[in-house]
């Protein structure tokens, strides 16, 4: 019996050891597992880097594009500009890569802020000659400074015909009555002073 016992014994710990063996037959499947698991989850982390980066890549593409649909690209700029100015003059592309750099907006507006300034100053009853002098000296040459601008925009842009010229665009009409004033009070001042 003691026997028959330590031979079921036996059998029943090689039973134990079969089992032993499918289980660490199935713990290695489940390590497998878990490892083709991970393997899976690295490769959809590395899927969804790329189409993360992808999406990145095509938003920034597409910011670059509406930027660029901003500062009118040159296959916006459609024929020639006050009848001289094709849209491929080195002339015009050159005033184009200017007036689209933001320093030269950021230059105009603070010509704008200093102008305002100025007029503010200027007074009538400004007594000291030097005070008065500088002042209009320096407005003199901030309207040449708007009217520079508006020439090239003009020759960038065109001025009437066509979709994205001048004077199509309300800023520019502002600054357009502005330059006109501009110079039609620098004509009145040399009649006056003549």
């Amino acid at each position: 019996m003691a026997l028959s016992n330590n031979m079921n014994g036996l059998l029943d710990g090689n039973k134990d050891d079969d089992s032993n063996e499918e289980e660490s037959v199935n713990l290695s499947d489940f390590s497998n597992n878990s490892e083709t698991k991970k393997k899976q989850k690295e490769k959809k982390k590395a899927k969804e880097a790329k189409e993360k980066a992808k999406q990145a890549i095509f938003s920034s593409q597409q910011v670059i594009a509406m930027d660029q649909t901003k500062n009118e690209p040159d296959d916006l700029i459609i024929g020639n500009s006050l009848f001289i100015f094709a849209p491929d003059n080195v002339v015009r592309r050159l005033l184009r890569q200017f007036i689209s750099n933001s320093y030269f907006a950021g230059f105009i507006y603070h010509m704008i802020a200093l102008n305002s300034l100025l007029l503010t100053l200027d007074q009538p009853s400004l007594e000291d000659k030097y005070q008065k002098k500088t002042i209009e000296e320096m407005l003199f040459i901030i309207s040449w400074i708007f009217i520079i601008e508006c020439v090239v925009k003009v020759i960038v842009h065109g001025f009437y015909w066509g979709n994205k010229t001048y004077i199509k665009d309300p800023w520019n009409v502002l600054d357009f009555i502005i330059v006109i004033f501009s110079v039609l009070t620098m004509i009145l001042v040399e009649i006056i002073d003549e």
